[in-house]
């Protein structure tokens, strides 16, 4: 009489399934904060760039006009700025729309981000980038609830 060896059956057992699916969810969720913070982070970089390049057009504007230009309404370039303002009159990144202020908002020259509902935490890397950190003082800052300001002039 032969003796013959039970075979296990191939496959995972139910514990197996459970754990390797408690082991992706675990690091789905250290993985997503990581993501969103990383989308915020690049949103906040692309936008201090744009701030940057649009207060030094202006800046270069002022210097070889004498003045600054006249105020516009958000989402329309300046007279005299069409060719160096490519971008200024598009739709930014939440329906923001940037403008030019001109002895606005408490001013005298700034470039703003108006009517958009970029988080907070992202305005304030921003404020980070160009200015303190703090988002109600200094030379980048909220303007009327709707939107933020980098101050060229006082």
């Amino acid at each position: 009489m032969k003796f013959q060896i039970p075979r296990k059956k191939s496959g995972f057992t139910l514990v197996e399934t459970m754990i390797t699916v408690t082991i992706i969810g675990l690091l789905t969720s250290v993985s997503v904060p990581a993501v969103m913070s990383a989308k915020d982070r690049a949103l906040a970089v692309s936008l201090a760039n744009d701030f940057r390049t649009y207060a030094a057009a202006f800046e270069i504007y002022a210097l070889e006009e004498g003045s600054w230009p006249a105020d516009g309404l958000p989402g329309s370039i300046p007279a005299g700025m069409e060719d160096q303002l490519p971008k200024f009159a598009e739709t930014t990144y939440q329906n923001g729309k940037w403008d030019w202020e001109h002895n606005a908002v408490g001013v005298t020259a700034g470039v703003s981000l108006r009517l958009s509902s970029i988080d907070e935490k992202v305005l304030t890397r921003i404020d980070e980038m160009l200015d303190d950190g703090n988002l109600t003082a200094g030379k980048f800052r909220k303007t009327n609830g709707n939107g933020v300001t980098l101050v060229l002039e006082e």
